[in-house]
């Protein structure tokens, strides 16, 4: 799910005309060996905020319910 918010936010920002080519996949793997991303507060309401405002195709909806729920346990753990 780490590699889809990372796709996500290089879509997001060629989106708003930025360059995304200084994002990187995390190297750095957690014991499931599974990619780990820290976000700070900020990073994750801005990406909170832009799913807010976005429009997805109806394919989407459900992965980005499940995304937007574990943005919101994340924001929620470093409130």
């Amino acid at each position: 799910m780490d590699l889809l918010l990372i796709t996500m936010i290089k879509w997001f920002l060629k989106f708003m005309g930025l360059n995304a080519n200084n994002i990187k996949s995390p190297s750095r793997k957690d014991s499931g060996g599974v990619p780990s991303v820290d976000l700070t507060k900020q990073e994750t309401e801005i990406l909170l905020t832009a799913l807010q405002n976005a429009t997805f195709s109806g394919d989407l909806i459900e992965p980005l319910y499940t995304l937007v729920g574990k943005l919101r346990i994340h924001y929620k753990k470093i409130e």
